[in-house]
């Protein structure tokens, strides 16, 4: 059986849920500050079946998969406001939590994507998870650089990341040959000015995938803006949520 990592629970057994998943290759560890920064929300985070924190199960490579797994660990905890937030790759993944919740009658009151480019640009980056090690390697690192990159470029870590890093890849590159219909409830999307991947245009496309309002945002950084500006995001986030959330 697999489970979500949380973070310790607010005092107020009524607050508004915030469950967050990381980026491709990494894991919970991405939002160990957003509980400081967001108090009066409980923020849950969840690692990704195979990933470090989640050692000994099956790697996940489909987009259909990994959020059944999900739905499975999280959906009981839909029975009060929640939001849905993802980065990167995650991002996706909590779009595609929405459209389950949705469909089980317990939709989120927002989807946060950080760092992602809107399903139809997806197809126009090059496909690299096939690549061999050293190819796909130099690929990922071009394109995204960050803390999974570091971590790549120690011998003692590669051996342990590069088949989590390739797999969640296959994920993604599966998803983006998709063309996923707009969900019901509201989206915020929030990029870095800086980010070499996700243009503040490519994230703004968003706007075609859902009935509901969309709020795109740009702020300093570059795609890991989920660690390396957790205080500009979630102060540019704080009054978009709350404004969906009076009471959080």
């Amino acid at each position: 059986m697999t489970n979500p990592v949380p973070t310790p629970p607010s005092a107020d057994g009524d607050a508004t849920l915030l469950f967050c998943l990381p980026y491709a290759g990494g894991s919970s560890l991405a939002f160990r500050s957003w509980t400081d920064e967001l108090p009066g929300y409980e923020v849950v985070t969840s690692d990704y079946p195979g990933h470090l924190l989640r050692p000994g199960e099956r790697l996940v490579r489909s987009m259909d998969r990994m959020v059944g797994l999900l739905c499975g660990e999280l959906v009981d905890r839909w029975d009060r406001p929640f939001v849905l937030l993802g980065s990167s790759m995650g991002a996706l993944v909590a779009f595609e939590l929405a459209r389950r919740a949705e469909a089980v009658g317990r939709p989120p009151a927002a989807v946060v994507l950080l760092s992602c480019a809107a399903p139809s640009l997806l197809p126009l980056l090059p496909p690299v998870a096939g690549l061999g090690d050293e190819a796909f390697l130099a690929a990922f690192a071009a394109r995204y650089g960050g803390p999974v990159h570091h971590l790549l470029d120690d011998p003692a870590s590669r051996d342990l990341l590069l088949p989590i890093v390739r797999a969640d890849m296959e994920l993604f590159e599966d998803y983006a040959r998709s063309c996923p219909a707009p969900v019901g409830c509201d989206l915020i999307v929030i990029a870095g000015a800086d980010d070499p991947v996700v243009t503040p245009d490519s994230a703004r496309a968003w706007e075609d995938f859902s009935k509901g309002r969309v709020d795109s945002l740009t702020v300093p950084g570059g795609h890991f803006v989920v660690e390396s500006n957790t205080a500009e995001v979630t102060a540019a986030l704080r009054p978009l949520l709350d404004r969906r959330l009076p009471a959080a």
